[in-house]
């Protein structure tokens, strides 16, 4: 072989080792699982297999715990599919619910009202929810003077950030009362159920609105006393839900693990370590009372 043609060959593997690198190199498995399972807030543009899947979860809880209870979740629901299932949050609930309108997500764990969006807009269908009601306490301090709902007038109330369940239910409930904020009340919202609850504590406000679910999350000094001065009409809860896209023996193979935790060791430990009761069988129409109240809501808003 002439020099020439010698260098020209070894010209053209570089050239193709070099393109090999650029667009096929894909970490090993055991590098990407790791990646994925620790990589939560993100913007959803990562690559991902096509046999994977990705578990969007709504930030209802500070990004740590998120992480420990979803890691056993992603690690037990992909074990059962055979399937790497990813686990994705968003830092707040606007940028959650663009992800996803966007299809970012094949399945959601999501409250009832973004469920309510995932399904009439989007198609998602539901897999399994909470089987214990979703259901709002309203809290103020031991010495406080307030009441029930009524109790709040003149009054400032707190609340989650403006697209969470719990703010859509309390305003509902103060819009049945006939109460309209910014006239009767005050409202102001907390990034987080702590900061809304040490806002009650310190005096700052006077009540916080919070699920029912959580106060088993949230830890108080025994100087912090509070009572509950009013609970809300239950409604269906969080839940599971799947995109269209997602094939339906694979959905179906998730309800039957979702709603199997509370029956194997492993599932008994997601459960106690989300603070969860059981999982059941979901069904689009449980979430009308969602629908009908936020009907009411905009019918209201429409009336002022």
């Amino acid at each position: 072989m002439s020099a020439k043609a010698f260098f020209t060959c070894c010209g053209l593997t570089l050239a193709l080792f070099l393109a090999a690198l650029v667009t096929g190199f894909r970490a090993p498995p055991v590098a990407q699982e790791a990646k994925a399972a620790t990589t939560t807030i993100n913007p959803g543009s990562d690559e991902q297999a096509v046999t994977d899947y990705r578990l969007g979860v709504f930030p209802f809880l500070p990004a740590l715990t998120l992480d420990r209870v979803f890691a056993l979740v992603i690690d037990d629901l992909g074990s059962g599919l055979g399937r790497t299932i990813h686990f994705r949050t968003k830092p707040n609930f606007e940028a959650f619910a663009e992800a996803m309108a966007s299809g970012t997500y094949d399945f959601i764990f999501v409250h009832p009202f973004f469920y309510m969006t995932a399904a009439d807009r989007h198609g998602y269908v539901p897999i399994a929810r909470l089987r214990d009601p979703l259901v709002v306490a309203v809290l103020a301090r031991e010495d406080s003077h307030i009441q029930g709902l009524g109790g709040l007038s003149g009054r400032t109330l707190g609340l989650p950030p403006k697209l969470a369940a719990v703010s859509e239910i309390a305003l509902g409930e103060l819009e049945r009362l006939g109460m309209v904020p910014g006239r009767d009340l005050k409202i102001q919202h907390f990034q987080s159920k702590m900061s809304c609850l040490h806002a009650v504590v310190l005096g700052s406000i006077d009540a916080c609105g919070l699920p029912r679910f959580a106060l088993a999350h949230l830890e108080l000094g025994p100087s912090e006393s509070i009572k509950v001065v009013h609970e809300s009409t239950p409604y269906p809860s969080l839940v599971f839900a799947a995109h269209p896209r997602v094939p339906a023996d694979d959905r179906k193979r998730l309800g039957d693990l979702i709603t199997g935790w509370n029956e194997v060791a492993d599932g008994k430990r997601i459960l106690s370590a989300g603070k969860w009761g059981a999982f059941v069988a979901a069904q689009d129409e449980d979430y009308d009372s969602i629908r009908h109240l936020d009907r009411q809501r905009r019918e209201f808003s429409q009336r002022r």
